[in-house]
């Protein structure tokens, strides 16, 4: 596991430039032409992939095309990459409406490398029964592949995905994959995953995406199968998952337990700083396999809440019919407020899991909901410290290797586990608006195990080191950061917080005074910044946004004393 985070950004930070060749493709072109120029541009994107070699760069009218496209070439690390984008930014739809083979994808990669698809609408594919087809399906072995800022919707029918990856070549895995930054809504991938890595797949990153309304699993890392013909390498490995936003994935069958993001049965993957909510589960770590283990991955820092039956899921659900959980670390993560439904699942549930480390996390129930719910019995070499606890309603309720506690003391005692653990509200600034921010009287500030050392590069999930103070706080917020709000007498709302034009922004303040506004994306680039004046009461103005590219910003009002920031997105 150590290096990991090194091994990926020298993976995804090195550039090369090569000399480019470019064609383009437009509605009113003719597959006749050359594609060399814009006054003879192919007609089809498919004549583009049959017929463009290393190192180019197809350019791509904006319009419809009605087209399911087999990519038939790769680049190569002499000449570089072949390329798909826009020209100049404009808009371009694949809209597979009525098309029928290419193996029920709008985009297939078979033993591809040195693919970048950028910036493409990809919509209205729909899947026949008992098959799989995606918006973008790679498959085979191939490497430098790149999935970005594409927009994919309406994938129906039955194992209708967004982007797959099967790894099946049994010697040679896909790696050096980047999916980033890619927006997907309103797709049937049940009983398969909205985003899924499957088999022989290792080197990855799965960032800075919006998933949302799937009838399954949003985002899931897999492993045992059979995808890969090897077993030794028939798993989702060595990769990142990071700063995506998964709502309202909800399977629409077997009584309902999608997570928003899954590793099952995936090896030495760092899930990390991604908000999860309104899903049948959070974010789990499982293994569904029979013989299989999923192992040494990383959880933290995460936003996890009001998912509808439970919030961190560990371990495999039937062993030893299906694989188990061992030897990974689930740290600094805030749930709240998970299983909705009242199921009494609870905030953390943990099943068949051997050497795991639970600490550092903030986890808040209410209701019937158990705050600890680990029923199983059998395993060895669970850790839980350092972790805050508390209940907004209702009694708190634990079990432990099947043991009933109606307290956290009786749990301390009993279990042996959680000695420097606390029952204690985290006071938190807005988790009704999900502002999960530290506020200044919080106890769980530099409360975490004082010989903690966070990972190279590793940040909260606003952004900030991970350790501000002498200690690392407990939650996935560290106080003091850049972003921590202000205090009373000083409000900031945004509206809506997924933007498609224009922010509508509200600042209430106590008296007049002269403001700083700015916005920077997650890496920290600013955006925008003007001085304001504001008068002493409601404050209301509108930004447009319609120029910016897709992602997180994070929008920031600063007077001389107190700074107050709220994020948002722009799908």
């Amino acid at each position: 596991m150590k290096g990991i985070s090194s091994v990926l950004l020298s993976v995804f930070a090195s550039l090369q430039l090569w000399a480019q060749n470019v064609y383009y493709v437009s509605t009113t072109g003719n597959d006749a032409n050359d594609g060399k120029t814009l006054s003879t541009a192919w007609r089809t994107i498919q004549k583009a992939a049959n017929t463009a070699g290393a190192g180019s760069t197809i350019y791509i009218r904006g319009g419809t095309y009605n087209e399911r496209i087999s990519i038939n070439k790769s680049g190569n690390a002499t000449k570089g990459y072949i390329t798909y984008m826009p020209y100049q930014g404009e808009h371009v739809i694949v809209d597979a409406t009525g098309k029928t083979g290419n193996s029920d994808n709008v985009f297939y990669l078979y033993n591809r490398s040195y693919i970048r698809i950028i910036g493409l609408e990809i919509r209205n594919n729909t899947v026949p029964a008992n098959k799989d087809g995606a918006g973008i399906f790679i498959e085979g072995k191939g490497s430098y592949l790149e999935i970005r800022k594409c927009t994919i919707h309406h994938m129906l029918g039955t194992n209708a995905m967004a982007i797959t990856v099967y790894g099946t070549n049994k010697k040679t895995a896909i790696q050096n994959l980047v999916i980033d930054s890619n927006w997907v809504y309103n797709c049937e991938p049940a009983p398969s995953e909205a985003i899924t890595l499957n088999g022989n797949v290792r080197l990855f990153q799965v960032t800075n995406n919006i998933v949302h309304d799937v009838n399954n699993i949003g985002i899931d890392f897999i492993g045992g199968e059979g995808i890969c013909p090897n077993a030794a390498n028939d798993n989702a490995r060595n990769g990142l998952c990071a700063n995506n936003i998964v709502y309202r994935a909800r399977s629409n069958y077997g009584g309902g337990y999608a997570a928003g993001i899954y590793i099952d049965g995936g090896d030495s993957i760092i899930v990390e700083r991604n908000r999860i909510f309104e899903c049948d589960l959070g974010l789990e770590v499982g293994c569904e396999n029979a013989n299989n283990v999923s192992a040494y991955n990383i959880i933290r820092n995460n936003m996890i809440y009001n998912n509808d039956k439970r919030g961190l899921s560990v371990g495999g659900y039937n062993y030893p019919y299906t694989g188990k959980v061992e030897h990974c670390q689930f740290l600094n993560n805030t749930l709240y407020h998970n299983d909705v439904l009242n199921t009494g699942a609870g905030e953390l549930f943990i099943e068949y899991a051997n050497h795991c480390t639970v600490k550092q996390n903030i986890i808040v129930g209410k209701g019937v909901s158990y705050l600890m719910n680990f029923y199983v019995t059998g395993t060895t070499g669970n850790q839980f410290n350092y972790n805050c606890y508390y209940t907004t309603s209702g009694t708190p309720k634990f079990i432990h290797n099947n043991i009933y506690y109606s307290s956290f003391s009786a749990y301390q005692n009993g279990s042996g586990q959680d000695a420097q653990g606390m029952y204690a509200h985290p006071a938190l600034v807005n988790p009704s608006a999900f502002d999960f921010h530290l506020l200044a009287s919080s106890p769980c500030i530099d409360a975490g195990d004082p010989s903690f050392v966070p990972s190279a590069g590793e940040k909260d999930f606003y952004g900030n080191n991970r350790v501000i103070g002498s200690r690392v706080d407990i939650g996935a917020s560290e106080f003091g950061g850049s972003y921590r709000l202000a205090a009373s007498g000083f409000s900031l709302t945004l509206y809506p917080s997924i933007v498609q034009d224009v922010l509508r922004v509200t600042v209430h303040i106590s008296e007049p005074q002269s403001v700083m506004v700015f916005v920077t994306d997650v890496n920290g680039r600013k955006f925008h910044q003007e001085r304001r004046e504001l008068f002493s009461g409601i404050n209301e103005w509108s930004v447009s946004l319609a120029s910016w590219p897709r992602g997180t910003y994070y929008f920031t009002v600063a007077t001389a004393h107190h700074k107050t920031t709220h994020p948002f997105i722009i799908p």
